[in-house]
Formats: structure tokens, C-alpha cells, sequence
């Protein structure tokens, strides 16, 4: 085998490798998220559940959901599997790496899916550390902006990678 091949077949075994060590930190974070939603349902319905309607109640609502969805969309990126034209199944994950896969349909779902519920958790996260830093810092509005400011780059970034991404297929 020439010393092209060579490479070329590392630097594939390379991101083979890569995916699975990405695989299995998807999968351990969901089981954290699910294990966290078991252990602590019964004290969420008895404290939040309860509670009258306020903006803390559906923030903190909204954040626990969306955390639960980003995992569920995780698992179905990692478990839904495509058939292959050799009869094989393959992954999601596996095939973002391999050929152009935004033209199976049900990996662009979960790809949208994950990438929107992505948006939300950091714009919720982003409003989560405004109120904090305005509360800290005595009602400071200047300095919570600032804080939301900077914590919603995240947001802006993957909408723009995304929006450029499947405008320029």
C-alpha cells in the first residue's frame, strides 16, 4: 500500500474512532439527564408543579424540557439508523462522517431537531446567567446586559452555522 493510503486509512480509522468516543459521551449524557429526571420528578411536581404561574416557574420549566428533548434527540442521532445500498445499517452520526448525509431525510429531522432545541437551551442559559448577574450585582442593568450580551453569542453562532449550512447545500 502506498504511503497515501497509508495516511488516508489512519486518519479514517482516526474519526472511526472519534465518532464512538462522541457515541458513547452522547450516550452517557442522556442516561445522566434521564437518571436526574427520575431521581428528582417527585420533588418537581411537589415544588414547581404546584406553584403559581410566574416567569421562574416556566423558565425553570422550559430549561428542565428542552434538557430532557436535547437528549432524546441525541439518542435518536446516535440509534436511527439508515440502510445502506449493501444492506448494512448504519447511524446518523456515522454518516455525517462518511458521505453527504443531509439527503436522508429522517437524519436531517434529527439534525434540525437537535440543533433547535440546542438554540434554546443556550438562550435559556443565557437568560438564566442575566438574572443571576442582575441580582448579584445589586440590580446592575448595565452589567446584565453586558453578561446577556456575551452569553448569547452561542446563540448567534450556531444560527448562523446552521442557516449557512443548509441554505448553501
Amino acid at each position: 500500500m502506498s504511503q497515501v493510503g497509508q495516511v488516508l486509512e489512519q486518519d479514517i480509522i482516526r474519526g472511526l474512532e472519534s465518532i464512538r468516543a462522541e457515541t458513547y459521551c452522547g450516550v452517557a449524557a442522556s442516561a445522566l439527564v434521564f437518571y436526574d429526571y427520575a431521581s428528582t420528578m417527585s420533588r418537581e411536581v411537589q415544588f414547581m408543579w404546584r406553584r403559581p404561574v410566574s416567569i421562574v416557574t416556566v423558565l425553570f420549566l422550559m430549561n428542565r424540557w428542552a434538557m430532557l428533548m436535547w437528549a432524546v434527540a441525541i439518542l435518536a442521532g446516535i440509534f436511527t439508523s439508515i440502510a445502506t445500498i449493501t444492506g448494512y445499517y448504519v447511524s446518523c452520526y456515522l454518516l455525517l462522517a462518511i458521505i453527504d448525509w443531509k439527503v436522508i431525510n429522517s437524519c436531517i429531522a434529527i439534525s434540525q431537531f437537535t440543533n433547535v432545541v440546542s438554540v434554546v437551551l443556550f438562550a435559556l442559559w443565557a437568560v438564566f446567567s442575566t438574572i443571576r448577574v442582575y441580582a448579584i450585582s445589586l440590580h446592575n442593568l448595565w452589567l446584565a446586559l453586558i453578561v446577556f450580551a456575551v452569553s448569547m453569542a452561542p446563540v448567534g453562532t450556531n444560527v448562523v452555522r446552521e442557516c449557512a449550512q443548509w441554505i448553501f447545500l
